[in-house]
């Protein structure tokens, strides 16, 4: 299997399909992940660059998630939620619905922390992250 640049986005596929350390997608793994990840092109790279703007990682990983779900970009969430939801002749466990919009937008930080760790765990004097919500800002 040739991955050529995508090779990069592998760390990235990793933590949003559920490393050890974070949240995952239920009933959504790696494989799933890894096929997503060699049929389109996502741009996920962008999440392993500690300058990259917020609305670019986020709107990667969120679009990660969609895909995921639905095989599409969906503007939201919560009505891809709803579909999946109303598509079901019998209740679906919520747990297999995609996340919701806010639900979403913590795990993709999570995943962008995990990557961030990640990529700087050979530098001797890594990037100093800073946490807005911790530093009582």
């Amino acid at each position: 299997m040739k991955l050529g640049d995508k090779c990069f986005d592998l760390l990235v596929v990793h933590a949003l399909s559920g490393c050890d350390t974070g949240s995952y997608p239920f009933v959504k793994g790696e494989i799933s992940a890894l096929n997503l990840l060699l049929k389109l092109d996502l741009n996920l790279q962008v999440s392993t660059e500690p300058d990259a703007e917020e609305v670019d990682w986020m709107k990667a990983g969120i679009d990660f998630l969609s895909y995921l779900y639905c095989e599409k970009i969906m503007e939201s969430l919560n009505n891809l939620r709803f579909t999946l939801f109303s598509k079901k002749k019998a209740h679906p466990k919520i747990k297999s619905l995609s996340p919701t919009d806010k639900s979403a937008i913590e795990h993709v930080k999570r995943a962008r922390l995990q990557v961030l760790i990640w990529t700087a765990a050979d530098q001797n004097d890594p990037l100093q992250l800073t946490f807005p919500c911790l530093d009582g800002k």
